[in-house]
């Protein structure tokens, strides 16, 4: 159990960075793509500053509700993929990652902008988390896959 844990931990840190990489592009081709009078514009705005303003809220996220969130969807994929063949059950998985993303997004941006008409961002912004951190997981448990050993 401990090393589970440990794995999913990792899984996210590493989402957590590929999340906040993504979003800092992302935000900084949006600013530099506006045409902003130089007193308004921040003069020392860099991908970095970007970067670490979005993972000092991804990251505790990720870790906090990430990890719990995995483990409950993965559990109850798990009863009840008993006969399951292994497409079907990475695509409900898929589904269920997404679908708990969406609605997180979507409360996370109501309790902060309080505004409806955002849901839509918390809504994409979740499923891109929610991805970004099943992407990771498909490929830890691929890596952690050992071949099984044939005595000759």
């Amino acid at each position: 159990m401990k090393g589970h844990i440990w794995r999913r931990f990792l899984v996210a840190v590493i989402s957590a960075i590929l999340f906040s990489l993504w979003q800092g592009s992302v935000w900084l081709s949006a600013i530099d793509g506006m045409d902003l009078p130089a007193e308004i514009m921040p003069q020392d705005l860099s991908f970095w500053n970007i970067f670490l303003f979005i993972a000092l809220y991804a990251l505790p996220v990720f870790l906090l509700i990430g990890i719990p969130a995995s483990i409950m969807m993965d559990n109850w994929v798990a009863k009840k993929a008993t006969n399951w063949k292994t497409l079907k059950k990475t695509l409900i998985s898929f589904v269920c990652y997404s679908a708990g993303g969406a609605v997180f997004g979507a409360l996370s941006i109501l309790s902060i902008a309080r505004d409806p008409r955002l849901m839509v961002i918390g809504v994409v912004l979740g499923i891109a988390g929610a991805m970004a951190y099943w992407g990771v997981l498909q490929v830890a448990q691929m890596i952690g896959k050992r071949p099984s050993s044939h005595s000759l």
